[in-house]
C-alpha cells in the first residue's frame, strides 16, 4: 500500500451527472483515496445521490455562492489529519485505469523539492500553436510554458513525465504542506478562470511542478451556453490581466498585445464561420480590455 494518503477535493454546483460519472470512474480504480471531499455551491442537497457510493468515503460539504476558489480553500480546511497528498479534481473529469494507482507510484519515488503533479490530460485532438498564436504571444509549442505576456500554453497528452511552469487547476495533486502555506485567491470568482495559472505559478517560483505520464485522465468540458459567452470572453481578459499585475516578471504591454489577438482571433473565427457565440465572445474580450486598461489607469 502507498505510504501517501490521498484526499481528492471535488468542487460542484448541483452537477448530478457530472459527479456521478466522476466517482463511476474512481470506484474503477485500483486503488481509492483515503477521502474525498465533495464541496457543492448548489441550490440543492445532492447527498441522497452519494449514498449510491457508500464503497467510498464521500464527505458531503455544502457551501455558497458557488466561486471555484473560496470552494477549494472550505476543502482543505476540513481534509483529515491522516491526509499527507491534496487532489483537486474538477466534476468533469474521468480518471483513466489505474490513474490514482500510477499517481500515488510518482509520489513514493519523487523528491521534496516537488511540490505538485498533474494528471495527463488525454485530448486526441491537441494541436501545436498556429502561426497566429505565436505572433500575439498567446500560446507556445513547449507544453505547460508560462510566456512573457502571461499566457500558457496547454498541457495535454504528455508523452513523458516532466516538469513544466503552471499546472492545471482541476487534475492536480499537491502535498498537504503546500496547500496549508499557500491559499487560492479567492479575487478569482466563479469559474474562476486563470486563478490555477496564479496558483501554480506562485508555488512554483519556489518548488518543482510535473505532470505524470501514466497517470491519465480525460476532461469532458461542457459546451458554453450561447447566452455566457459575452460574460465569458470578458472573465478570461479580466482575469488574465489580473494576473499579470499581480506577478511583475510578466509584461502588461505584451499582455494586453495577447489579448487583442484573442479578440480579434475570436472575432474573425466568428464571421467566417457565422459563430454568433464567437462574436458575443469577441465584445466580451474587447470590453474587459478596456476595462481593465481603464482600471489600471485610474490607480495611477
Amino acid at each position: 500500500m502507498p505510504k501517501d494518503k490521498l484526499a481528492l477535493i471535488i468542487p460542484t454546483v448541483n452537477r448530478i451527472e457530472y459527479i456521478s460519472r466522476l466517482l463511476e470512474s474512481v470506484r474503477r480504480q485500483s486503488l481509492f483515496p483515503q477521502e474525498l471531499l465533495i464541496i457543492d455551491a448548489g441550490p440543492l442537497d445532492i447527498s441522497h445521490i452519494l449514498k449510491k457510493y457508500s464503497d467510498m468515503n464521500i464527505r458531503y460539504i455544502i457551501a455558497g455562492p458557488p466561486s471555484l476558489t473560496k470552494q477549494r480553500n472550505i476543502g482543505i480546511t476540513n481534509l483529515s489529519e491522516s491526509i499527507t497528498l491534496v487532489g483537486f479534481v474538477d466534476d468533469d473529469i474521468v480518471f483513466e485505469e489505474k490513474s490514482l494507482e500510477n499517481m500515488l507510484k510518482f509520489w513514493e519515488t519523487e523528491t521534496p523539492d516537488i511540490a505538485g503533479a498533474s494528471f495527463n490530460n488525454i485530448y486526441y485532438n491537441y494541436r501545436s500553436p498556429n502561426i497566429f498564436e505565436y505572433f500575439f504571444l498567446v500560446s507556445s509549442s513547449q507544453r505547460g510554458k508560462l510566456l512573457k505576456s502571461g499566457f500558457n500554453s496547454p498541457i495535454l497528452s504528455i508523452d513523458s513525465t516532466r516538469g513544466v511552469n503552471w499546472l492545471f487547476g482541476g487534475i492536480t495533486v499537491w502535498r498537504r504542506k503546500v496547500v496549508e502555506e499557500f491559499k487560492f485567491d479567492e479575487w478569482f470568482t466563479g469559474n474562476a478562470f486563470c486563478d490555477d495559472v496564479d496558483y501554480s505559478h506562485r508555488v512554483g517560483k519556489r518548488y518543482k511542478l510535473m505532470v505524470v505520464k501514466n497517470a491519465k485522465v480525460i476532461h469532458l468540458t461542457s459546451q458554453i451556453d450561447y447566452t455566457k459567452e459575452f460574460i465569458f470572453g470578458k472573465t478570461v481578459i479580466m482575469n488574465r490581466v489580473y494576473f499579470v499585475r499581480k506577478n511583475r516578471e510578466f509584461s502588461l504591454v505584451l499582455c494586453c498585445w495577447a489579448c487583442f489577438g484573442v479578440c480579434f482571433g475570436n472575432l474573425i473565427k466568428g464571421i467566417l464561420w457565422h459563430d454568433r457565440g464567437l462574436l458575443r465572445r469577441a465584445c466580451g474580450n474587447f470590453i474587459g480590455l478596456c476595462e481593465s486598461v481603464s482600471a489600471g489607469r485610474n490607480k495611477c
